[in-house]
């Protein structure tokens, strides 16, 4: 018994050591992995909650205001307006953004035909280097030309 006594007293600061070893490591294991998992966890959820990535593409600006009065079955229809203000485009410009981007919201838009056009009018005009970034309001019915020079201008 006293042999017993002695080795387990003996052993017993060794075997402690060893747990907290044991048990560090598995801790660490799991963190380790659930860090290296999050690339993948982070991908599921965007593929089931999709986000709006069009930020920064052209979106058409109107000026529709639909009102509904209470009485709206005994309401005529009112005549449209004849002096209606031509469709404005807003696009924003993101400071350092490439010529080819910008000519993608612009095609996206129906403006230009193509990037190349874009691109080609914009070294013609030489403005490839002095575009402006921020919010610019572009009239639907403008000239190609005129909308490379509204980009010229800062908004």
């Amino acid at each position: 018994m006293e042999k017993l006594k002695n080795f387990i007293y003996n052993t017993s600061d060794i075997l402690i050591a060893i747990l907290i070893i044991l048990v560090s490591i598995t801790i660490i294991s799991v963190k380790t992995e659930n860090i290296l998992d999050y690339s993948h966890y982070v991908a599921k959820a965007e593929a089931e909650n999709p986000k709006n990535k069009n930020f920064g593409l052209a979106v058409p600006v109107e000026d529709k205001k639909v009102t509904t009065p209470e009485n709206a079955e005994n309401t005529k229809p009112a005549a449209p307006k004849t002096d209606k203000k031509p469709e404005m485009y807003a696009v924003y410009i993101n400071p350092g953004e490439s010529l080819q981007s910008i000519a993608d919201k612009f095609v996206g838009l129906g403006m230009f035909e193509s990037q190349a056009e874009f691109i080609a009018l914009a070294e013609e005009m030489q403005a490839t280097t002095s575009m402006k970034y921020g919010n610019f309001k572009i009239p639907a019915n403008a000239t190609k030309k005129e909308v490379i020079s509204m980009l010229i201008v800062a908004p």
